[in-house]
């Protein structure tokens, strides 16, 4: 499988006080008054400009301008995908204070919504928590204590379309991820079996429309690489191979 190469791949946990302004600070239920006459392709762009907003008030200066819709986003996902032999698809994933918000865009189909009640914001960002630190727990090291999470994680967010996913052949996925889920390592949800990362080829996006969506093969890259395994100052990393 191939990488999409993204011109900006960024992962930042957002302070919610600074990243909501008052033109995007509405309630769902205000939104949906807000759109309800709306296509669904028009309440993806919708749901874009939302996600331009939390970025520009981060770095607070005017990012770019959100001119996909979900049907255009589909056009150009079928682009990339006969150009460079690959099945891409785009996937958001967005907590709301009570349920979780996840939209599949792929090549060329039109966009698939489903909301997933009962599924309250606190509680998804607990669990990503309870995640975060169980990986980075020296104590944990060597367990599988996390499985457990992550298959939890995988059947809130991914398990809903994980049949689109299958049928339509996909094998690369944009995550798109709201605010609270960008610190989420999405590469390690487990379906029980495998590990996301070993079933596709995977990316984390801002927002599709704040990308530069030409796809660039890297077999012909040429890439500089560098690591370092003894310190001055800490101990050396195990198992490493020097030759």
């Amino acid at each position: 499988m191939f990488l999409l190469i993204l011109s900006l791949t960024i992962m930042f946990s957002f302070n919610s006080e600074k990243t909501l302004s008052e033109d995007i600070n509405f309630s769902p239920k205000e939104r949906d008054k807000m759109t309800a006459n709306l296509t669904i392709s028009e309440k993806v762009m919708k749901m874009e400009q939302r996600l331009e907003k939390e970025f520009e008030n981060y770095f607070d200066r005017e990012i770019s301008e959100v001119s996909k819709a979900g049907d255009d986003i589909a056009q150009k996902l079928l682009e990339i995908s006969k150009k460079n032999n690959i099945r891409p698809a785009v996937f958001w994933a967005i907590p709301e204070p009570e349920y979780l918000h996840l939209v599949l865009i792929y090549p060329g189909k039109k966009p698939l919504v489903q909301d997933i009640d009962f599924l309250k914001r606190e509680n998804l960002i607990r669990k990503v928590k309870l995640f975060n630190n169980e990986i980075t727990n020296p104590q944990m090291l060597f367990t599988n204590s996390y499985l457990s999470l992550v298959q939890q994680l995988y059947q809130s967010i991914v398990k809903p379309f994980e049949g689109n996913l299958q049928e339509d052949k996909i094998d690369t996925i944009l995550f798109c991820l709201g605010a609270g889920l960008r610190t989420l390592p999405i590469a390690a949800l487990h379906d029980g079996k495998q590990f996301l990362v070993e079933k596709y080829s995977l990316a984390i996006i801002p927002a599709f429309n704040l990308i530069d969506s030409n796809y660039t093969p890297i077999q012909k890259a040429r890439i500089l690489a560098m690591g370092a395994s003894e310190f001055p100052t800490q101990s050396p990393l195990q198992w490493i191979i020097n030759n």
